[in-house]
């Protein structure tokens, strides 16, 4: 597809829409072809929902749009709620897609867009940065990464959980995990008895 663009000295955005009713896996990747001949400005890749209110997005100010096909690539965690006023901000499912040409520079000139790809990938397990987790004991097979790890069939048990130890009935032994650097996937809290 070609697009020419002229925002005739000011301000302004052109758009491309498409109607596409997808359901998203539990992880992807979009992906597509570009190159133009064009200034810098703004490229959006936004993903709408079916009431057309809500608004996914990869915002890319100050584009360079290459002279040549390059492959362009947003995954999951690169597309941000934008705007609308759902409260559930997890896209699963949109109902259209635009690719917007927003008024940077401004100026004018042409751009060409091919190969629009939806790619499902595999679960996205690792944390940004990824978190130092610490326990004072941990079972094998059941260590304290696991309890960041963002596998809910995977948990962390303390040494003795296992062991077959208990505590005197009315006696508690608290075992702490600390997590730091980065936000947990989920929290785990232990008491032993």
């Amino acid at each position: 597809m070609r697009v020419d663009f002229d925002f005739h000295g000011h301000g302004g955005y052109g758009v491309i829409h498409r109607a596409f009713n997808l359901a998203l896996p539990p992880n992807y990747e979009i992906s597509f072809a570009i190159k133009g001949n064009a200034p810098t400005n703004t490229l959006e890749l936004k993903l709408i929902d079916a009431t057309g209110e809500n608004v996914w997005w990869s915002n890319n100010p100050n584009f360079i749009f290459p002279k040549d096909w390059k492959t362009i690539t947003r995954k999951k965690r690169q597309i941000s709620f934008a705007w609308g006023p759902t409260n559930d901000k997890d896209l699963k499912q949109f109902a259209a897609i635009e690719l917007a040409i927003t008024a940077g520079s401004g100026g004018k000139g042409s751009i060409w867009l091919d190969d629009l790809v939806v790619t499902p990938l595999e679960p996205d397990t690792r944390f940004y940065p990824a978190p130092l987790t610490i326990a004072s004991s941990q079972a094998s097979g059941y260590e304290v990464g696991r309890v960041a790890d963002a596998d809910m069939m995977t948990s962390w048990r303390s040494a003795s959980a296992l062991s077959g130890f208990c505590h005197p009935v009315g006696v508690m032994k608290s075992v702490r995990i600390t997590i730091s650097e980065g936000l947990p996937f989920r929290s785990q809290t232990a008491t032993e008895r």
